[in-house]
């Protein structure tokens, strides 16, 4: 494990590169403009669970596996610093805190944490050997490309209409991994969640739970940054550099005719849950803003024997709380700045 100035520094860094090329989401709403309502409470919340599995026996190892992807916990850092802020931790405490969470993603990962070779590698060579089977993969024509990277885009679009900002708490996009003397570069796309009933109970609709897609691209140039953002080299795209394939939707590999049977649900349901959320007030929003993150913890809380959901105290402060007046986007020199006081 690297050192704990050396974590901490390569993910402050890494976000910084993020937060200047891509700002900020406000769909449906800021997240900055409601979170004070409860993520100090969120917080307070999460670290009595961490700190209950420690006494309980678990490791860390089995602790990070209930996060079940490296970027769930990425995605909980940053509201977490602010949960702390809330809570007047040390910013020797928040940091001590940041660094334990970064530990858990280094140990659920093969490859750097914070993926500053532009590569996220969770898989080790040999788990990766079995994902990139040669003998699931599938040879890649114009139609067959279109179909694969339209489910890719609909799955994208999907788990940010349920999931909102914090849709990386649901997916893994990991790669590109490479093998010797060969020019390909294979992208695996996990999406781990795309049922959660307990938020929207229209997803009960839907045939798979799980999703993984892996493709293999000729000489794409590749680079995947810490929130999982791919990006390609400027003249090339994604359907024309497409060599092999293949969708598995949990555990069972897909042909074309179910891949467009899939799309096609995932976007009847997105439309309904769409629908839903742009007749939300801001605060069934904020509250629903909520009930995502103490949703991607529950699993720490079925490993406790408790109960996940929002507690109904944070339901009526949502219910008699103010929305947040927008920051303005900041510039470099102000977010090192904030990084380096927050944590």
């Amino acid at each position: 494990m690297a050192p704990t100035s050396n974590l901490v520094d390569d993910f402050r860094d890494a976000i910084l590169e993020v937060w200047q090329r891509d700002g900020k989401t406000t769909w449906p709403i800021d997240l900055n403009s409601v979170s004070h309502l409860f993520i100090g409470d969120f917080d307070k919340e999460f670290l009595e669970d961490i700190q209950a599995l420690q006494k309980k026996g678990l490791t860390s190892n089995e602790i990070c596996r209930l996060f079940v992807i490296p970027q769930r916990i990425i995605r909980l850092i940053m509201p977490f610093v602010q949960g702390m802020g809330a809570l007047r931790l040390s910013r020797d405490k928040r940091a001590e805190h940041v660094h334990y969470l970064l530990s858990l993603v280094d140990e659920l990962k093969y490859g750097d944490p914070s993926n500053r070779d532009g590569r996220n590698i969770v898989l080790s060579p040999e788990e990766s050997s079995i994902v990139i089977d040669e003998s699931r993969l599938s040879p890649s024509d114009d139609q067959s490309s279109r179909l694969v990277h339209l489910l890719c885009g609909v799955l994208w679009a999907y788990t940010e209409t349920l999931f909102f900002k914090t849709h990386g708490f649901v997916r893994e996009f990991h790669g590109p991994y490479l093998r010797p003397g060969e020019d390909r570069e294979y992208l695996v796309r996990d999406f781990v969640c795309l049922m959660p009933v307990e938020l929207w109970e229209d997803c009960s609709k839907l045939r798979y739970s799980k999703a993984r897609i892996v493709t293999a691209y000729d000489q794409l140039n590749l680079t995947v940054d810490i929130y999982n953002h791919v990006s390609i080299q400027k003249e090339k795209n994604y359907v024309n550099s497409l060599q092999s394939y293949y969708v598995e939707c949990d555990g069972k590999l897909l042909g074309s005719w179910e891949i467009e049977q899939f799309y096609r649900e995932l976007s009847e349901v997105m439309a309904i849950v769409n629908k839903r959320v742009e007749s939300m007030s801001w605060k069934m929003r904020a509250e629903k803003y909520a009930e995502i993150f103490w949703y991607c913890k529950k699993n720490l809380k079925n490993r406790l024997g408790e109960d996940y959901t929002v507690p109904h105290r944070i339901r009526r402060k949502i219910l008699n709380g103010q929305l947040e007046s927008k920051h303005r986007q900041m510039g470099e020199r102000e977010l090192k700045v904030l990084l380096r006081l927050a944590f």
